[in-house]
């Protein structure tokens, strides 16, 4: 996958070094359905949950329509998640030391407890603290932060109405106090 070099860079700049809650991959891994259908209750198989599933293990929270999960055989969970037309994708974890979160949403996507990271795809967008970035898929690792976001223009692929989109970043000022600044006239008094 090729990302455009302005998108890695201001990936790379924006990324912080602060992780998400490094207590989080110890907690357990908690699942809320309205149906599931496995064969196991320990999900060495595939089970399908259905209807507004909630994963949570620690600040991580993950949502969505559909989800079929599967734990390794050292107890990580993989889960492929699908949105509906009401209700897309969404995770929100917090960030370590900080009373801030990531949050992110999307029409499908994957999340690897073992690999720390969710895949976003169709619409995605990850926020935090008013910075937002969008694009047509975003890779997130949640220990981190880091990320790549690609837009559907950058692989050739256009949307129904024939548009390329591009990826998009917003960064909101740091510091929303402004210092008046005299005019040179004032300071020749």
């Amino acid at each position: 996958m090729k990302l455009p070099i302005a998108v890695l860079l201001i990936a790379s700049a924006v990324a912080v070094p602060t992780f998400a809650e490094k207590a989080d991959r110890n907690k357990p891994v908690e699942f809320e359905y309205d149906k599931l259908v496995g064969t196991d209750l320990q999900l060495q198989t595939t089970g399908v949950f259905e209807g507004n599933v909630v994963i949570t293990q620690g600040s991580l929270r993950i949502q969505a329509a559909r989800m079929v999960v599967k734990r390794d055989d050292k107890d990580n969970v993989f889960a492929e998640m699908f949105g509906s037309p009401t209700q897309p994708i969404s995770f929100r974890v917090k960030r370590e030391g900080k009373e801030e979160f990531i949050d992110g949403r999307s029409d499908r996507g994957e999340f690897d407890q073992k690999a720390s990271t969710v895949k976003l795809f169709a619409n995605a967008r990850i926020e935090s603290g008013g910075n937002v970035v969008t694009g047509d898929y975003v890779f997130y690792n949640t220990e981190t932060e880091q990320f790549e976001v690609t837009g559907t223009g950058t692989a050739g692929k256009t949307t129904v109405g024939g548009d390329v989109r591009r990826g998009r970043l917003v960064i909101q000022p740091r510091s929303t106090e402004t210092k008046p600044v005299e005019s040179k006239s004032a300071e020749k008094k």
